[in-house]
């Protein structure tokens, strides 16, 4: 024990980062000791040169240009794929500054039906940095929509009367091999009017004679697209052809189960100076009754018997004469107790007259009762949440910025069948009938979108919803409003360019006032930490393509 008056004592195999608490003790040659008051000194830290371990390389489902890589570290670090079409050479990098252990960037761009090879990279605050084995994915083959009939006016308007020649111009939604044929209600051939190939083909003509029966005829269009192999068809218009003379007509019904009931009128269409008639209405007795017939305002209804179960005459009268669409009958039909289904209705004439005694050459037109429910379903309380979102176009965003969550609420008496949603605004060709799901023990549909249809970005879409209830009826009056945006747009005017990282600037020394974080927010990807130049570079980075599209 060396005796001194300038003491000092070195301590080994002490901790890293780690604070100690000492005091010192001396003694003299007469055993006099004393100690100190407590004092503490802290570790330094040891230098971190150990990289980030990289764990848990994954992709998600590519579609045709996109893909998500995923992957997970042992600390805090930064993110960078590199990626390219052959092994070993990867031609292009997306990355992300931000520090995290859970690591996710999306690809965008990409050809369809390729293999894709790629590597992740991960460096930590102390510029460590890691990098995978390869991995690959394939991109999914072109999504390819079947073509669609965009329109088909016909002219003139049906009815139309025997001997006319009819107009039918076609629209299509792209280049198509297409047939234009006129069919019987059927579905046989009557003729085949028009055939080529053409997005907006000449109008085709379809010449009806005086041999062409009454009826309904089917204008069936079949479309085929011999690029994609894809193909399709509509039959959903109609020419409804009648003869010269006067249409004897009756309308279809539809009247709730019993003890409920239905008007409908018996009309005489395109009548001159009628004057009296007397008409048959054959019907279905174990499914409707008859429990009334009453005058219209051009006819008075002398006298009406049901002769047997399922045959009912009437004789009517207008002494002054009428012209034009004269209803002769309103007849009231009672539905049958445990009935269901539904009546043909059929007429026959048995005289047809005009106020000068002479009878007239008539046509009769058919139609049917059902047992159902007449009232489409009742849709209210529209809405989307959020109303306004993000275009998505394979990059991260901001959860919740790039999808909405649509709803309408949606009630009907006898229940309700279906409800769909037309979103080929934002989701492009062939979802016009997207479906909406019930919220169990609600009245509420709903469905969650996103917008990755470009040509749908920078627009205010009012999206039409379908609701049909189980007797086939359909409410199409209500749509829910939805505004999409452009990342990177700062000057809304749906471009992303150096009008946009000029603004920012503009905005970070106080010439411009502050812009919209959702459409201008582009660094972090996916989250917001308010608006600033590196916004603006990656704006200016993307304008220069040395970024993907924000």
């Amino acid at each position: 024990m060396a005796m001194t008056t300038s003491h000092s004592i070195g301590l080994s195999g002490l901790s890293a980062a780690t604070t100690y608490y000492f005091v010192v003790n001396s003694t003299d040659a007469s055993d006099n000791s004393n100690e100190s008051e407590e004092h503490s000194f802290t570790t330094s830290s040891i230098a971190d040169t150990t990289p980030p371990i990289i764990t848990n390389v994954a992709n998600g489902t590519p579609t045709d240009s996109s893909v998500t890589i995923t992957w997970t570290t042992d600390e805090a670090s930064d993110s960078l794929v590199r990626y390219g079409t052959t092994s070993g050479v990867y031609t292009d990098d997306l990355s992300d500054m931000a520090m995290t252990t859970s690591h996710s960037i999306g690809l965008s761009g990409l050809s369809a039906a390729t293999t894709y090879y790629f590597v992740v990279n991960s460096t930590d605050a102390s510029s460590n940095s890691n990098e995978s084995e390869e991995h690959s994915f394939t991109t999914a083959a072109e999504s390819i929509t079947p073509p669609e009939l965009i329109s088909c006016v016909i002219t003139p308007t049906p009815p139309v009367v025997q001997g006319t020649n009819v107009s039918v111009d076609c629209l299509f939604s792209e280049s198509v091999n297409y047939e234009i044929r006129i069919e019987s209600a059927t579905g046989a051939l009557i003729e085949m009017i028009g055939s080529g190939t053409a997005t907006n083909p000449a109008p085709k003509w379809w010449n009806t004679t005086a041999g062409t029966s009454a009826g309904t005829y089917i204008v069936n269009v079949t479309m085929d697209n011999s690029t994609s192999g894809l193909s399709s068809y509509n039959n959903t218009n109609t020419i409804r052809v009648r003869g010269p003379g006067v249409e004897v007509g009756i309308d279809c019904g539809t009247i709730y189960p019993y003890p409920e009931c239905a008007t409908l009128p018996i009309t005489l269409r395109g009548i001159t100076d009628y004057g009296a008639g007397t008409i048959n209405l054959y019907y279905d007795a174990s499914v409707v009754e008859i429990s009334n017939v009453t005058d219209s305002d051009d006819s008075s209804v002398e006298s009406w018997n049901v002769v047997t179960p399922g045959r009912l005459m009437i004789s009517a009268l207008n002494a002054a004469g009428a012209s034009g669409d004269v209803v002769f009958a309103n007849v009231v039909f009672n539905s049958v107790e445990n009935a269901d289904g539904c009546s043909d209705l059929n007429l026959t004439v048995d005289t047809l007259g005009d106020i000068y005694y002479e009878e007239l050459p008539y046509f009769t037109t058919n139609c049917s009762i059902c047992i159902g429910d007449p009232y489409a379903p009742v849709v209210s309380e529209p809405s989307a949440n959020p109303d306004t979102i993000l275009n998505d176009n394979g990059r991260a965003r901001v959860p919740g910025t790039n999808v909405s969550v649509l709803s309408v609420t949606v009630t009907d008496e006898n229940g309700v069948a279906s409800v769909t949603i037309n979103l080929s605004s934002i989701l492009g060709l062939g979802n016009n009938s997207v479906p909406m799901t019930n919220m169990v023990g609600t009245d509420q549909w709903t469905v969650e979108v996103n917008a990755p249809y470009d040509a749908g970005v920078g627009q205010v879409h009012n999206l039409t919803v379908d609701a049909t209830d189980i007797f086939g009826n359909s409410n199409t009056t209500e749509t829910i409003e939805l505004t999409v945006l452009r990342r990177g747009d700062v000057v809304r005017d749906n471009e992303v360019n150096m009008f946009d990282y000029l603004y920012i600037a503009r905005y970070t020394v106080g010439l411009e006032s502050a812009p919209d974080e959702l459409v201008s927010g582009t660094i972090p990807a996916d989250s917001h930490n308010g608006v600033n130049m590196l916004d603006a570079l990656y704006i200016a980075r993307y304008t220069a393509h040395l970024e993907p599209a924000p």
